[in-house]
């Protein structure tokens, strides 16, 4: 799946170096980087199985800040190349990435562990679309997360259209928002650990829901939509007695 990335990088070094490439095939490009979203969302999910319930905010918030990062390295490794190299080197930047993909490539054959106990429980991805609370976050996410990045970028030509800022001053302000929200998350989830959910959609801090698209440890006894907080501490959890060891 890390291979893949390197489908949208080299795109992106091909088209942006041609002024006369189509919309739609920047369309296209877009879509194909839909393969990161697609590494990022899996990510999220099987590094739920490694940790114990005490410990997942931290490790969910870490890796998604770790994912969210890269909203603000992409302006940073941009205004670099601005600097160095004018702004007619925007093509330079996906070059930058292509050697920590194909080292990301070679780690994950190396070392990476492959969770066999890892499945998709369709039925319950199907149920939790009964749950009106199912939509309700969805349509938060979409809407935080989109524009989390969206904003992040329109941000700097806003900057420059609109105030009158030239590239390289845009771009040192424009990644001082995604890197704090990134850098934040990991904060998040260890106060999450450590005070619980006193907002989840049961009404009350005691209980937790877990999110249906999440593949659970087999030997689980998790329901869906809501357990018992109780049930699932650290000393008895399922997933804490069965989570295998990160490398």
């Amino acid at each position: 799946s890390a291979s893949l990335l390197l489908i949208p990088t080299a795109l992106a070094f091909y088209l942006i170096q041609n002024p006369d490439t189509p919309y739609w095939l920047f369309l296209v490009l877009g879509a194909t980087a839909g393969f990161g979203g697609g590494n990022f969302s899996s990510s999220m999910a099987n590094i739920n199985l490694y940790f114990p319930e005490k410990e997942k905010g931290w490790a969910l918030g870490l890796n998604a800040g770790g994912g969210n990062i890269g909203v603000a390295t992409v302006q940073l490794v941009g205004l670099a190349v601005i600097a160095l190299f004018t702004a007619s080197a925007g093509h330079l930047v996906p070059l930058f990435y292509a050697p920590l993909i194909l080292l990301a490539v070679w780690v994950a054959l190396r070392s990476m562990n492959n969770l066999t106990s890892a499945r998709t429980d369709v039925s319950a991805q199907i149920a939790a679309t009964r749950d009106r609370h199912f939509w309700i976050m969805s349509f938060l996410y979409i809407g935080t997360f989109g524009s989390f990045i969206g904003f992040g970028f329109a941000f700097g030509l806003l900057l420059q259209n609109q105030f009158g800022l030239q590239p390289l001053q845009a771009a040192s302000v424009t990644f001082l928002g995604p890197a704090i929200g990134s850098l934040i998350r990991p904060v998040g989830g260890t106060m999450a650990d450590r005070l619980g959910a006193p907002g989840s959609p049961s009404g009350t801090s005691s209980r937790w829901c877990s999110p249906p698209a999440w593949p659970s440890p087999p030997s689980s006894s998790t329901t869906w939509p809501c357990s018992s907080a109780s049930s699932r501490s650290s000393s008895s959890s399922p997933a804490s007695a069965t989570a295998p060891s990160t490398r």
